[in-house]
């Protein structure tokens, strides 16, 4: 089974950080792929990919850090895999109740002034959070 995986995040950025990213395939999967993995960090419209680093984490994740600057940010990648192997069962009538799933409500408002002073001084934050205690744990 050829398996073609393709992601594109743009966003932006109102001051710079350092960020990292789980955005590589697991290492187990390293045999599967038909080319090297690419995952590129860039600021559009510019020639100069941003530098980052890959490690491996506790869970065998692989791991890419870099310090984005502020503004916009493209990350972007693309696998080719191919997998051996029959394709899963499908059942087309699977149902998933939605009895026994935890009932949460998140609510979650904040304000940020452009500018980072303001950002600091004017940070509010409000979370609420209902369970249903009756509901089966997941």
């Amino acid at each position: 089974m050829r398996i073609l995986s393709e992601f594109d995040i743009q966003f932006s950025l109102p001051a710079p950080a350092t960020m990292v990213a789980l955005l590589s395939l697991h290492p187990s999967l390293d045999p599967f792929l038909t080319q090297p993995e690419q995952l590129s960090i860039e600021i559009p419209n510019t020639p100069n990919p941003i530098p980052a680093t890959t490690y491996t984490d506790a869970f065998g994740n692989r791991c890419t850090r870099f310090a984005a600057p502020s503004g916009p940010l493209r990350l972007a990648g693309s696998n080719i895999l191919d997998i051996p192997g029959d394709l899963d069962e499908i059942n087309p009538d699977a149902v998933q109740p939605p009895r026994g799933l935890v009932g949460a409500r998140i609510e979650f408002a904040a304000r940020v002034q452009r500018r980072h002073d303001d950002f600091e001084r004017g940070f509010v934050g409000k979370l609420r959070v209902r369970i249903d205690r009756n509901a089966a744990a997941v």
